[in-house]
């Protein structure tokens, strides 16, 4: 069969490596340049992609994304490897009790989202099977009897028997399809309100200990911390905050940010002997999005942020998006063209459609709480349910409710896992024995706006002045 890919994300490729393994002729058409030459690890670093800007933000990988990566592509995990990432034992942070056999998935990759790319592409690019174009766009479908026939590039057209949108949260697809005259389903959405702000370090010393699955910091009520491991002893610190938050719009300033990195708890331990790579990066985040994917025209299915997008704030994007990829081809291989579209919505819904539900409701509850705490009132709705924030909580000295938490946050247990007795019980009565202790040393919000002000006040003093404390004209 010839298939092709319209865009070189993580979905796509995944896609591509996995039809190539069955045998099919894949092309990937991908608007963007190709990563430079090098070590991956620099050319990451330098690789411009204006088409794929959260490459060069805060990343991680997920143990269900790295259970992808073992069970489909361990060449690829290999390669990972070799460049500089590092898998890292998630269970070091288990409060104390007996392992299970579980807990040897409980396993995260420490690799920069600008590494992996390059990895990624590389990677799929030597795979016999796949001609990966750069700085080619897909415009539009050929479809010939109510059947796509190719992809359009201009007035070109790249034959195909199968089409798969993987052009992200643009969904291009969907556009596509309304121009052949198929009325696109209607877009589920949920607002993600979080401004990100994000600088990447390098470490003299060994990693720290990581509270919060593959990452260390906090979920507070008026601004989230925290910091992922990356590949050749790098790491990266996000804040995350409302967008209309004025009182911390200052940490975009590097010494506001790392001022405020030093008194969020687990994230100050690492930043004690690091080396700032680079200033702080900005970035609002897009919101959730779920587009049902069964009005497309035959021959045609969404992959990857074409489908879903959860909030970033998870950091759940690229391990369901290689998940996601590896399973559409395995739909391919069990059904007709014809009956994929039935199977791709189903595989969406069991697949993607619970993480989009999630961070949908848990993002309506945190956006309550982050309002009401930079208005300085209560939260005018309470928790819609007993979720992670609240279990997480509870399992700081329950090594059974710390394992189910992060199983969670992992991705290797559903969400509802939480929601459901016995372990919704045991998370009430460990709550119910008392409110659970904020993090020792967490600032309130007054603490943090003044320690961020007093940075930014050091900050112009030190703009404003020469070498030996002259005032610059």
């Amino acid at each position: 069969m010839d298939v092709v890919i319209a865009g070189g994300g993580a979905a796509g490729l995944a896609a591509a490596l996995a039809l190539a393994d069955d045998g099919h002729r894949v092309v990937v058409l991908e608007r963007g340049s190709a990563p430079p030459p090098g070590p991956a690890a620099r050319a990451g670093e330098v690789w411009r992609r204006p088409t794929s800007p959260q490459s060069r933000h805060a990343h991680t990988l997920t143990s269900f994304g790295v259970a992808a990566l073992r069970g489909h592509a361990p060449a690829l995990l290999a390669d990972l490897l070799s460049a500089g990432a590092s898998t890292v034992d998630l269970t070091t942070a288990r409060p104390p009790g007996e392992a299970v056999p579980g807990d040897a998935e409980l396993v995260a990759l420490a690799c920069r989202r600008s590494t992996f790319d390059v990895v990624l592409h590389r990677h799929v690019a030597a795979r016999p099977g796949v001609d990966l174009r750069y700085g080619t766009r897909v415009t539009g479908l050929d479809v010939t009897g109510g059947r796509v026939t190719g992809a359009r590039v201009g007035a070109h057209v790249v034959p195909a028997d199968l089409v798969l949108d993987a052009t992200g949260r643009r969904a291009a697809g969907r556009q596509w399809s309304h121009a052949r005259g198929v009325a696109p389903a209607a877009v589920r959405t949920g607002p993600t309100s979080v401004a990100a702000y994000v600088r990447f370090y390098r470490r003299r010393g060994p990693f720290g200990p990581l509270n919060r699955g593959n990452a260390a910091g906090v979920l507070a009520d008026h601004y989230a911390g925290v910091l992922h491991p990356g590949d050749n002893g790098t790491f990266s610190v996000a804040f995350g905050v409302l967008p209309q938050d004025d009182g911390l719009r200052a940490l975009r300033d590097p010494e506001v940010f790392d001022a405020v990195g030093r008194v969020t708890p687990w994230v100050g331990d690492w930043l004690d002997d690091a080396v700032p790579l680079g200033d702080v990066r900005v970035m609002t985040c897009p919101p959730n999005a779920f587009h049902a994917p069964e009005s497309s025209p035959t021959g045609l299915v969404a992959v990857g942020d074409a489908v879903c997008v959860t909030d970033p704030l998870f950091g759940r994007g690229v391990s369901l998006a290689l998940a996601h990829g590896f399973a559409l081809a395995g739909l391919v291989r069990a059904h007709a063209v014809a009956d994929l579209g039935a199977a791709a919505a189903a595989l969406a819904d069991e697949l993607l459609l619970p993480w989009f539900r999630q961070a949908c409701e848990e993002g309506e509850d945190r956006i309550a709480r982050w309002r009401a705490s930079v208005a300085g009132t209560a939260a005018d709705r309470p928790p819609t349910a007993l979720r992670a924030a609240g279990a997480a909580a509870a399992a700081s000295r329950d090594p059974e409710l710390w394992r189910g938490v992060v199983r969670v946050l992992m991705g290797l247990d559903r969400p509802d896992a939480l929601t459901a007795p016995p372990f919704a019980d045991r998370v009430r009565r460990a709550l119910a024995a008392g409110p659970p202790l904020p993090p020792p040393g967490l600032p309130d919000r007054s603490a943090l706006l003044a320690v961020a002000a007093r940075a930014g006040r050091r900050a112009r003093v030190d703009l404003a002045s020469g070498p030996d404390g002259d005032r610059v004209a």
